[in-house]
């Protein structure tokens, strides 16, 4: 890890001013190095310390560790007192002593190439992954405690619960911009981390009502609530607060409820999350997901078993020499649009508002759908066209009378929560969608901050302008649920 560290450092260092034209206005950037997220046992290796299973293998604070069942594990401090956290300047003293007596001090073994880069923090730059400290990590731990452990007294692996999970799961329709539908819990073994992520959000806690008992259900509630603040697209200090508050509580309870055993480091990096996301913003904003992303590009650059590092290097260089080019060089449409396709896996996302699909001539509609349109527009429009799906702001959205609602049906929030019921165009005026939706009562589940019970009442004309943020909609027996999706920039 240090020569790499050592080279990246020597030619980050060299790259110096930045100067470049905006619109006439000439100005001069500087890059800097502001983080670095990686998995635990990167990290250690990045800063040069003990992992997480030796002791003081945390970087962000001196909790020592208790071995436990032959295991390090990281235990609540007796009579509520909390492990000193480590700064910047403690980090590079104990760096220094280690480095000149020989041995490791704090967890720290010696030198780290980082502590060269200007500005750059030790401590919270080298922030905590919440991909794989919470998702893979916490998240996946209590489902193989819960479905895995018969002798735990939270165990519900017997087939009929099983039976029942798997059906309110396969019942479950996210919306479009989740790529992946829900996946039996017996297949939670090749669940990817974004699967992990919308079961920890949403699909855990409606579909385990009634299985799990109260006690753990309600801690695991805590973990959904905390996640989603920290998820948000825009945060204020009192939802980090309400974060570490839940953390806490979910910390807290964890030993009483699943043993001394169950205090992993994963749990123990719960605590150290909201000040992460203090630092350097929400969680989306330094996670492991676009490496993870990076790692399946360069898979598909190979085509063969033999010289691999050669093969892989030499495709990558011309694939980033084919982009410089194509950015510089005076290239006619027709060579831009042939090496489009060779530069990218995925076509543009659409940002504009259209209806798609196939449409149906409306010449009357229901008398509550009067009701609506004159309350919105004040007229009924004539010559109506109804369309079964609309793209609006770049999000795919269904319609409940389309048929892709078998599997997945989209609900969305603007005051208050609504469902897409038909998307109408007036054929004298081709620019403007009108959503008749059906507006929905909730109320909070639990103590979950994001997820409400609801029922439908009345039927409402919104403007596709009005809508502002896509829900995940949960139907468990009679009770329905809906989620609110914390932000939009992370996708599968």
């Amino acid at each position: 890890m240090a020569p790499f560290l050592e080279l990246f450092i020597e030619n980050i260092s060299k790259v110096g001013a930045i100067k470049w034209d905006c619109n006439g206005l000439k100005l001069s950037s500087k890059v800097s190095v502001v983080c670095c997220y990686v998995d635990a046992p990167a990290r250690a290796a990045v800063l040069n310390m003990k992992q997480f299973n030796g002791y003081y293998g945390c970087s962000f604070c001196h909790h020592k560790g208790v071995y436990i069942s032959g295991s390090l594990k990281y235990p609540l401090l007796k009579d509520g007192h909390e492990p000193e956290p480590r700064t910047d300047a403690t980090f590079r003293r104990d760096m220094k002593v280690s480095l000149e007596s020989g041995e490791p001090l704090h967890g720290i073994k010696g030198f780290s190439p980082l502590a060269r880069l200007p500005g750059f923090d030790l401590v919270w730059s080298v922030c905590p992954d919440y991909m794989h400290n919470v998702l893979e990590g916490v998240a996946k731990q209590l489902a193989d405690i819960w479905f895995g452990s018969p002798g735990s007294p939270s165990y519900i692996g017997q087939p009929e619960n099983i039976r029942k999970l798997d059906h309110r799961l396969a019942n479950v329709k996210p919306p479009r911009c989740f790529t992946r539908l829900p996946r039996s819990i017996k297949e939670r073994g090749l669940w990817k981390a974004s699967e992990w992520r919308w079961w920890a959000l949403f699909y855990a806690a409606p579909c385990l009502d009634g299985i799990l008992p109260r006690s753990y259900h309600s801690h695991m509630c805590l973990l959904a609530s905390s996640l989603y603040f920290l998820l948000k697209d825009q945060i204020s200090r009192d939802e980090v607060r309400a974060a570490m508050d839940r953390l806490s509580d979910f910390a807290l309870k964890m030993e009483p409820l699943y043993g001394a055993g169950a205090m992993s480091f994963n749990v123990h990096q719960l605590l150290h999350l909201p000040k992460s996301v203090a630092e350097l913003g929400p969680l989306w904003s330094h996670s492991a997901f676009v490496f993870e992303s990076g790692n399946g590009t360069l898979l598909k650059l190979l085509s063969d078993a033999n010289d691999v590092p050669s093969l892989l290097s030499g495709r990558f260089v011309m694939k980033l020499q084919l982009k410089r080019l194509v950015n510089t060089l005076d290239l006619s449409t027709g060579v831009r649009t042939t090496c489009h396709p060779l530069m990218t896996t995925s076509p543009p996302r659409i940002v504009d508002t259209r209806p798609m699909g196939k449409c149906v001539v409306c010449n009357a509609v229901k008398k509550s759908e009067r009701s609506a349109f004159l309350e919105k527009l004040g007229y009924v429009p004539t010559q109506l066209v109804r369309f079964q799906r609309i793209m609006v702001h770049g999000e795919h959205l269904e319609t409940s009378d389309s048929r892709c609602t078998k599997e997945r049906e989209t609900v969305f929030t603007n005051a208050k929560m609504a469902c897409i019921a038909h998307c109408y165009m007036s054929m004298n005026c081709k620019t403007m969608c009108e959503l008749m939706c059906v507006r929905l009562a909730s109320e909070q589940y639990k103590n979950t901050s994001h997820i409400g019970l609801y029922t439908q009442t009345e039927e409402k004309v919104l403007l596709p302008e009005d809508l502002d943020r896509v829900c995940v909609q949960i139907k468990v027996g009679r009770a329905c649920y809906v989620g609110d999706v914390p932000n939009l920039f992370e996708r599968d």
